[in-house]
């Protein structure tokens, strides 16, 4: 039950005193305030160039995958006969792309109109 109680401050003139010595004598090393503004710097740029590599990955994750369609598209029109040697997943994604494009088109002109 106490564990749940907030803490208690020691407002106590014994406690100032000790406080106030506290500071006045306990300082921490130049050196050791250097390192660990070293190492936090460290930690900092670490982060960034992990999260400028991650945005990296997805974008280009992205952009490939569109490559790869239009040139899978551009292949399929050149030569129509690779629909037949295609599985039925493949196909299936195919005809989803057309049909989430047609919508585009047709809300676009739409929109146009």
């Amino acid at each position: 039950m106490n564990e749940n109680l907030p803490v208690k401050q020691n407002n106590s003139i014994f406690g100032k005193i000790k406080n106030f010595f506290r500071s006045l004598f306990y300082k921490e090393k130049k050196e050791d305030i250097q390192n660990k503004t070293v190492l936090n710097s460290e930690i900092i740029d670490k982060n960034k160039n992990q999260f400028q590599n991650s945005i990296k990955i997805e974008v280009n994750n992205d952009f490939m995958k569109d490559k790869k369609r239009e040139e899978l598209l551009d292949k399929i029109e050149e030569n129509p006969e690779m629909l037949n040697d295609m599985s039925t997943e493949k196909l299936l994604k195919l005809e989803s792309y057309y049909l989430e494009s047609i919508a585009k088109l047709q809300k676009s002109t739409a929109s146009d109109n």
